[in-house]
This record gives C-alpha cells, sequence and structure tokens, in this order.
C-alpha cells in the first residue's frame, strides 16, 4: 500500500475510534470537533497539501522509529507522520496522531537532532491530548457563568 492510502486508512481508522469514545459531558460536541478535524484532513490529502513516497518521508519514518524505540512508554503505531509542502518553518500535531512538517521547516533546520526535537515536541502534543484538552477548555469558557 502506499502512503496516501495508508494515511487515509488511518484518518478512517482514527475517526471512527474517535467517535466511539467521546467524554460523557462533552459527546456531541467532540463529535463535531472530530468529524471537522477528520474532514480538514482529508480535504488537505484530497487537495495535495502533502508529499509522498520521497525520501523524506521514509527518513522521517526511521527517525520515528529511533525516537519511538528511546521511548517505549508511547505507542507510536498510533501516530503518522506527514511532510506538508508549506514553505513556511512549522510543525504540528493535528490531534488525531498526524504529526505534520513543512517542508519549509526541513529545509531551514541544519542537522537531525534539531529535527528529532521538533518531532518530539509534536508527538508531545498528542500524547499529552493537547487538541481535546484544548477544546474542553474552550468549551468550558464559552459555557460558564
Amino acid at each position: 500500500m502506499n502512503l496516501e492510502k495508508e494515511y487515509q486508512t488511518f484518518l478512517d481508522n482514527g475517526y471512527t475510534i474517535a467517535k466511539k469514545v467521546p467524554r460523557a459531558a462533552y459527546k456531541r460536541e467532540l463529535k463535531s470537533f472530530y468529524k471537522t478535524r477528520y474532514t480538514t484532513s482529508m480535504n488537505r490529502l484530497r487537495d495535495g497539501h502533502f508529499l509522498f513516497d520521497t525520501e523524506i518521508n521514509y527518513y522521517l519514518q526511521e527517525l520515528k522509529q529511533t525516537i519511538a524505540d528511546a521511548n517505549t512508554e508511547y505507542n507510536f503505531d498510533e501516530t503518522f507522520l506527514l511532510v506538508s509542502r508549506y514553505t513556511w518553518p512549522n510543525a504540528f500535531s493535528v490531534g488525531d496522531g498526524s504529526i505534520v512538517v513543512n517542508l519549509g521547516l526541513v529545509e531551514q533546520l541544519q542537522n537531525e537532532s534539531q529535527l528529532a526535537f521538533v518531532l518530539c515536541h509534536e508527538f508531545s502534543h498528542y500524547f499529552l491530548n493537547h487538541a481535546d484538552k484544548r477544546f474542553i477548555e474552550r468549551f468550558n469558557d464559552r459555557h460558564s457563568a
């Protein structure tokens, strides 16, 4: 299977899981949030935002495996590492396990250690569940007295 199809399968499976385990107090709102996140990722995929089957993809997968081997308490199989065509220096965690590194960032990094640092930072956002927590905080702020 090619990387593009693997990512689509990853998104489909993750969305199914997310729909099944929403937090009770925020069930309807989180379902909507997950649907929007899924739709946005599928649109990015459809619109060609990502590079697939390139040397950098394989290099990043090897680096991800090195990070995973050093951090066995986390399940890196829940994550999918992508390279975007975006030219500005940035990386981000979508919240569903998708970790995106912009090509513009890769071009500016000076060594593998800097790239590993960025990846670890983005993986931590996912493993610490920052996207859902931020959504719930904003929900609580909007609905507080």
